[in-house]
C-alpha cells in the first residue's frame, strides 16, 4: 500500500496541427511486466491548433474508455498533478486524482484492477499515435517532483 504524488510542468510548444486526432502520451504510471501490465497514461490530443488532455487506463484484460477530454494550453507552461492512492496493490480499491492546469482530468476510483508488481513511471513521450505524414511535436518537462510514501 502506498501513495504517490507526482507533479511537473509541461510545455507543448509545437504539435501536429494537420492531422486531427494525433495523440501523444506525456506521462505514464505502470504496474507489472510485459504481458501483465497496467498503465495510467496522460494523453494529449491535437485538434487543429487546440490541444486536449485525457487519462487512459489499460490493464491485461483491456482498456477503460478514456476520460472526457479537458482543454490544455498550447505554447504555455501547464502544471500537472498526479495523486495515486493504492489501498489494494492487487485489486480495485485504488484512487487517482489527475489535474492539468486548472482542469480536473480524472478524480475517482480506478476502473482497472492493479496487478501489484513493480510500480514505476515514465515522463517524456512514452507513447504516440500519429499518421505517416505526421508533423513533429515539441514537448518539454520541468520541475519534476516525485513523493512516494508507504501506507499502513
Amino acid at each position: 500500500k502506498f501513495t504517490a504524488l507526482i507533479s511537473f510542468d509541461v510545455k507543448i510548444s509545437d504539435h501536429d496541427q494537420i492531422n486531427n486526432g494525433a495523440k501523444i502520451g506525456v506521462f505514464q504510471f505502470l504496474f507489472g511486466i510485459l504481458g501483465n501490465l497496467n498503465q495510467l497514461v496522460l494523453n494529449v490530443e491535437a485538434t487543429g491548433s487546440s490541444l486536449s488532455a485525457s487519462l487512459t487506463q489499460n490493464d491485461p484484460d483491456g482498456t477503460v474508455p478514456p476520460s472526457s477530454p479537458s482543454p490544455i494550453a498550447a505554447k504555455e507552461w501547464v502544471h500537472v498533478e498526479f495523486e495515486l492512492e493504492v489501498n489494494e496493490p492487487e485489486g480495485t480499491d485504488n484512487y487517482l486524482s489527475l489535474r492539468v492546469g486548472d482542469e480536473t482530468v480524472y478524480d475517482g476510483q480506478l476502473g482497472i484492477r492493479l496487478v501489484g508488481v513493480g510500480p514505476r513511471m515514465e515522463i517524456g513521450i512514452p507513447a504516440f499515435e500519429t499518421s505517416p505524414e505526421a508533423k513533429p511535436w515539441a514537448v518539454r518537462h520541468e520541475n519534476v517532483l516525485v513523493i512516494i510514501q508507504e501506507k499502513e
